[in-house]
């Protein structure tokens, strides 16, 4: 029996991948997954390692290979971009792994949130929820009904897949929720292709996001900040407190 490790990738720039993963991607017989997430990492991947790339939408079958080539004796690495246990591989392996005995290590990375979090300051100083707009699992309604709780609580909202052509109906959806609670002059931080090479980031208003939409895909990150969320010079930040109970600048 070999082992499956869950590798987390990071947002792609192989400097933001832990020691950890790195570790265990030059020392595996395979290094599997979605292509883009292959591309991106593969200047570090040793040269006799076997690399096998899948599409969109085939997360099962690459998990189901992955625990098929552990249980036959290869130590297989399966990567997912950011952490594999956020929106990512880890949950779709370790029931299939369970199953058939096979042993699971889960090797965390450095999540969407954080990496546009830390491009645009500092919006994730205060409670925050993460939602997907991605009706491919759960359905619309559901998803507004996670957008409006999280805006109503006044919590930072980090949004992740806001918008794709085949689904712009959800991201009109998504901003009507938005212009409901919230008012229209909120800051919205937009993270796209964070740390690679055609990374942009943007703060725009609540009242502006609609006229966006060409802009914003599935490779862009939204972190809609809360009541306490502020423009700190160029950075976004959300205050939590400390100058009002201390009397200091909240930096120090």
């Amino acid at each position: 029996m070999g082992k499956l490790y869950v590798v987390g990738t990071g947002p792609g720039d192989p400097d933001l991948m832990t020691v950890k993963a790195q570790r265990v991607l030059r020392h595996v017989d395979v290094v599997m997954g979605y292509r883009t997430y292959v591309d991106l990492i593969e200047e570090i991947l040793p040269e006799d390692v076997e690399i096998k790339r899948y599409g969109m939408r085939e997360e099962l079958d690459r998990a189901r290979e992955a625990v098929r080539l552990a249980a036959d004796g290869f130590e297989v690495a399966l990567v997912s971009g950011g952490d594999p246990g956020v929106y990512g591989m880890a949950g779709v392996v370790l029931p299939i792994a369970v199953e058939e005995g096979v042993e699971v290590e889960v090797v965390p990375g450095v999540t969407a949130a954080c990496a546009a979090s830390a491009l645009l300051g500092a919006p994730l100083m205060l409670d925050f929820a993460a939602v997907s707009l991605s009706d491919h699992l759960v359905p619309l309604e559901e998803i507004l009904e996670r957008v409006r709780a999280a805006l109503e609580a006044d919590f930072v909202l980090v949004v992740y897949n806001p918008n794709s052509s085949e689904r712009r109906h959800i991201f009109e959806a998504f901003v009507d929720v938005l212009e409901e609670i919230v008012e229209g002059d909120r800051p919205v931080g937009i993270v796209r292709d964070a740390y690679r090479e055609r990374q942009s980031v943007e703060v725009v208003r609540v009242r502006e996001l609609r006229d966006l939409a060409d802009r914003i895909d599935m490779r862009s990150i939204l972190i809609v900040g809360s009541s306490r969320t502020r423009m700190v010079g160029d950075w976004l930040v959300t205050e939590r407190g400390y100058s009002s109970r201390t009397g200091r600048n909240s930096s120090e």
